[in-house]
């Protein structure tokens, strides 16, 4: 997936059919660069803004605060809940979904990715085109940061007791859950960008991910919600990103003309 979206990154800032890098944008390009002092390239500027939004900004906090007490009263019905799929006198995993629900949440989760990846260069219009490339900036975030949390060895990084693993060892690595960063990171950004017909199949499919994946014991209740939280936040994130990129192309200013008349000004740089 890593490759897939390096290459879509690459296909988009190269593709000999689009014009982008024409010197009407390149001047533009310039201009903005030196007004801020730098000359990082694009897709740098974007990763820096998009983990800046992710730790920084308002939708941040307010999500953390709102899910703060959905994460606690998870925690609290962890075992409860978990005791429903698993029988600790046999050491067996009960009341499991057919595998093939594990199996399509754990590789599943690539054909919405691809997708949503691909608008980056088969993208009809300029802000579709931005959306799809955002997106893939900020996964490999998603997917790493998610990596580096789950080194953490703590009591809430512990997986669920489950018939796959040793009864007599601990399984760290639970908290929080990847797929769900994954897909709740994709239908925030697709359902804010797309709305509803890409924000329900994809609200959906993260649902999917969630409850087959706290069946099979793969992960408590509260660390499906803490996968959850951390996608989201970088999906809001991204989304700022794209709206500031938007905002930059698209002026609208009062002026006046020869005759010193109010008139207004309106300029797309492209």
């Amino acid at each position: 997936m890593i490759a897939i979206s390096s290459y879509c990154i690459y296909a988009e800032v190269h593709n000999p059919f689009k014009e982008a890098f024409e010197n009407s944008y390149q001047l533009s390009f310039c201009c903005h660069a030196k007004k801020n002092g730098w000359m990082a390239p694009n897709i740098i500027r974007e990763a820096l803004q998009l983990n800046k939004n992710f730790l920084f900004s308002p939708d941040s906090f307010m999500l953390l605060t709102g899910l703060a007490p959905a994460y606690i009263g998870a925690r609290m019905i962890d075992k409860d809940v978990q005791s429903c799929f698993y029988a600790p006198q046999r050491h067996k995993n009960c009341c499991q979904l057919p595998n093939w629900c594990a199996h399509i949440s754990k590789y599943g989760i690539g054909i919405p990715i691809v997708a949503l990846g691909a608008l980056t260069v088969f993208g009809k219009t300029d802000e579709i085109r931005t959306t799809g490339r955002v997106f893939l900036v900020g996964m490999p975030f998603v997917i790493f940061g998610k990596e580096i949390i789950k080194k953490w060895n703590a009591d809430h990084c512990l997986r669920p007791k489950s018939g796959n693993f040793c009864r007599w060892k601990k399984y760290y690595g639970g908290f929080p859950s990847g797929h769900m960063a994954e897909a709740t990171y994709m239908a925030v950004l697709a359902g804010m960008r797309f709305g509803a017909k890409a924000a329900i199949p994809l609200s959906i499919f993260s649902l999917f991910v969630g409850a087959s994946f706290v069946n099979c014991n793969r992960h408590y209740l509260s660390q499906i919600v803490a996968g959850a939280a951390f996608g989201a936040m970088y999906g809001l994130a991204a989304n700022r990103v794209i709206e500031n990129e938007i905002s930059e192309k698209f002026k609208l200013s009062l002026d006046s003309d020869q005759r010193g008349c109010p008139a207004l000004s309106i300029g797309w740089n492209y």
